[in-house]
């Protein structure tokens, strides 16, 4: 399908920001138009790979443009309902608003906006009203010093925890380092990235 297509192709061209990042807005499209709504997850696991795909690009990216296509492409994938797929979006996006570069904070504000006024159910109603007022109401192109209680207000309204970078350790008793395994879970890859971002 047009989804595997499009994973096989982000594996292929990982890194690469002329395949990426058009690609990245491809999926949003397909994703925001209803075209890939058969691929209902859990049954369906490629929403929650292109999401693992797109957290896997950002970090360590310095390419604006990318970083903003990739937080449009995960805005979308909030569409799947499933905690399984909407909860690392929600994460990522939540941490990417004191994200060290101001066009990425404020156009992700904009587009996590648009998709709680649109879907309705990002958060309960108790707590819909605050967090598009924070949203909408606050320069997020301001320090980040003064952004983060904004930000971190947001994780419980919209009901995911955020995930704290993996500790620096040396290791026990002077011995080599064990080598890490490569990140198999949505959780370690979230991890991963707040870790390279400083949040």
């Amino acid at each position: 399908g047009v989804a595997a297509s499009a994973l096989a192709l982000l594996r292929e061209h990982q890194g690469d920001s002329r395949v990426v990042t058009p690609l990245f807005k491809t999926l949003t499209l397909l994703v925001s138009g209803g075209c890939l709504d058969e691929l209902a997850p859990p049954a369906s696991p490629e929403p929650l790979e292109v999401a693992t795909a797109v957290q896997g690009e950002l970090r360590g990216c310095k390419d604006v443009p990318k970083m903003q296509a990739g937080a449009s492409c995960l805005c979308a994938l909030l569409a799947y309902r499933d905690p399984s797929v909407r909860t690392p979006c929600l994460q990522t996006l939540v941490a990417l608003l004191c994200h060290r570069y101001p066009k990425l904070r404020r156009h992700v504000a904009e587009q996590l906006y648009v998709a709680a006024l649109t879907l309705g159910d990002l958060c309960g109603p108790e707590g819909a009203e605050e967090a598009l007022q924070a949203l909408s109401e606050n320069d997020w192109a301001d320090e980040v010093a003064g952004l983060k209680p904004l930000r971190d207000r947001l994780y419980p309204i919209f009901g995911v925890e955020r995930v704290e970078p993996p500790p620096k350790e040396a290791p026990a008793g002077g011995g080599a380092a064990v080598p890490k395994k490569a990140p198999e879970k949505k959780d370690e890859t979230y991890a991963d990235l707040v870790k390279e971002m400083h949040y």
